[in-house]
């Protein structure tokens, strides 16, 4: 893989870094449209089970990929309340017993998920 793409792949990773140029515009484009085909190829079916997982690792990482593919993207927030997971999320935040960081990636995506549908 070349250099350019290694950059742009940085941005996506990591959008601040991104410095505003047509072909960094380009990529965020790209993945966008990248993460409503997650949706569309039935990316979200396996997200209730990584959710569920025994490992806590598996579980905040899902969290943290629903916040990824939620945040300012109303068609995957739509989703999400289609395959039911908010209510599981909502669950692994409210368990006190709950690992730490399964809980901070679930408060996390809950914010991502909400303001599209906040009355």
């Amino acid at each position: 893989m070349g250099d350019a793409r290694w950059h742009h792949l940085a941005n996506i990773i990591e959008p601040s870094k991104c410095s505003g140029d047509a072909a960094c515009c380009q990529v965020t484009l790209t993945t966008c449209a990248v993460i409503s085909d997650f949706h569309r190829i039935g990316g979200f079916h396996i997200l209730p089970s990584l959710l569920s997982s025994r490992h806590a690792e598996l579980r905040w990482r899902a969290a943290e990929l629903i916040a990824t593919l939620t945040q300012n993207n109303p068609y995957c927030q739509s989703a999400v309340l289609e395959v039911k997971l908010l209510p599981q999320l909502m669950e692994l935040l409210d368990n006190a017993s709950e690992d730490e960081q399964v809980r901070v990636k679930a408060l996390y995506a809950v914010s991502c998920k909400l303001p599209r549908f906040v009355c």
